[in-house]
Order: structure tokens, then C-alpha cells, then sequence
């Protein structure tokens, strides 16, 4: 465990929501470590491990939830894709389907119920397009 005292500057570089974050050591004794804590005072350093290698692992855990949900949003409603994927604790997932669809910007503030009717508005266009992708980006990881 880090004792608290022990910190004496960090960076944070994920937050991943409900006070847990991983950080980067800036200053003091431990410049250059990496440590997991959350809200409730619980802190462990990060072993065998360096920040390369925690963006390589978001990086690859990304790639890899963008192609499974790519699948879904192809095999089934997207009610169904949504609803799979938060039982999955994918909160971010209608942003992402509005990605993957290269949907165009949301112009209205992002309101749940605005959220919601640009995705059917998108998602409607996205299939007329049969599922394909105007702009391509999403080529480069396949």
C-alpha cells in the first residue's frame, strides 16, 4: 500500500469514474510510479507496469470494444446493442455507436433525450447507408 504522506505530486492519467483513478508520481520519493486509488483511501502501486503500458492495454481494450460492438450494431437492433453493453459497463456506448457510424455532431447540447433522438435519427441513416461508413477512419484498426 502508499501511505498517503508519501505522495507528494501526481498526474491523473484515467479516471475511470466513482473516485477510482490511476496516477503518475511527478515528484518526491516515488517520481515515476504509478498508483490505483479510489475515494475510499484505498491506494496500491502498479507493478510491472509503466504508463506506455497502461496506454498500450486502454488502446487495445478500446480497439477491441469498438470491433464487438461494430459486430452487434450489424446482427442486432440497437436497443439490443445498447442494452447488451450496459449490462457490460459500457457507459459510454451510444457516443461510441455515434462514432462507429460516423454520425454528424450533435448540435443541440447533450441532453439525454437529444442524445437519444440524434442516435435514432443517425442509427436510421447509418443503416440506409448499409452499415457503412462515410469517412473511413474506422479502416485503420482492422
Amino acid at each position: 500500500m502508499v501511505d498517503l504522506d508519501e505522495i507528494s505530486g501526481y498526474i491523473k492519467l484515467f479516471d475511470y469514474g466513482c473516485g477510482m483513478e490511476t496516477c503518475l508520481i511527478v515528484s518526491g520519493y516515488e517520481l515515476g510510479d504509478l498508483i490505483f486509488f479510489d475515494c475510499d483511501g484505498r491506494f496500491e502501486k502498479i507493478k510491472d507496469k509503466n504508463v506506455i503500458d497502461l496506454y498500450e492495454d486502454w488502446l487495445d481494450e478500446s480497439i477491441n470494444i469498438l470491433k464487438r460492438v461494430e459486430v452487434k450494431l450489424n446482427e442486432m437492433t440497437l436497443q439490443d446493442v445498447i442494452e447488451s453493453e450496459w449490462k457490460m459497463n459500457n457507459f459510454s456506448i451510444k457516443k461510441m455507436i455515434l462514432s462507429l457510424m460516423d454520425a454528424k455532431p450533435l448540435r443541440e447540447g447533450y441532453s439525454e433525450n437529444n442524445l437519444n433522438k440524434h442516435l435514432e435519427v443517425e442509427y436510421k441513416d447509418w443503416k440506409n447507408r448499409k452499415g457503412k461508413s462515410t469517412r473511413n477512419w474506422w479502416g485503420i484498426f482492422k
